[in-house]
């Protein structure tokens, strides 16, 4: 049975993108056929847009029109077109935009017509780590139906060397090296 992951941010400016294509190549190297889908194409992403994409703008016009259910049949059709030979499939989330504030609506209602796994993606950015707390705590909230979820990993992503985070006169409690030789992987079946 084919898995369905989707990345959705947590904030702005996550590396969304550079998630969902490390995600996808670590599979791959694991031996899974792995692709990542991107059902919705946003310009700012710097990126081609697929035959398998609908743009943000048409997007946009059918959610503006309440005409969600042409929107996600679309989306559903191309998936299905789409991810025929994977054994998994990445699903990059839209990105959270200021002036497209539905966009977080969006990755719910493809999220649940796909039938997908939920990773979220945060990162500190220009915020302190409380804040990066509390954004992943409200996605998590948001993405939750009545308390129940599909929510299967969270990715810190953009995360400064160990060097560079802490001054010379501080030693981080965890070193690079450390992290990385006690990591768990996820066994996927």
């Amino acid at each position: 049975m084919k898995r369905v992951l989707m990345l959705v941010p947590a904030s702005s400016s996550v590396g969304l993108k550079t998630a969902a294509y490390g995600i996808a190549n670590f599979l791959a190297k694991n031996g899974l056929i792995t692709a990542v889908f991107r059902p919705i194409f946003q310009k700012s992403c710097n990126d081609y847009k697929s035959r398998y994409s609908i743009s943000l703008e048409q997007a946009a016009k059918l959610y503006a029109k309440g005409q969600n259910d042409i929107l996600l049949e679309k989306i559903t059709h191309n998936f299905h077109a789409f991810s025929k030979k994977q054994d998994i499939i990445v699903i990059q989330g839209l990105l959270i935009e200021q002036n497209n504030q539905y966009t977080q609506q969006l990755n719910k209602k493809v999220a649940n017509a796909l039938s997908a796994e939920l990773i979220i993606i945060g990162a500190p950015g220009d915020i302190t780590f409380k804040q990066m707390y509390a954004n992943i705590n409200n996605t998590a909230r948001f993405f939750s139906n009545r308390g129940k979820h599909n929510i299967v990993a969270c990715i810190i992503n953009k995360i400064s060397p160990p060097q560079t985070m802490f001054p010379q006169q501080h030693k981080p409690f965890i070193t690079h090296t450390d992290v990385s030789n006690n990591a768990k992987h996820i066994k996927l079946k």
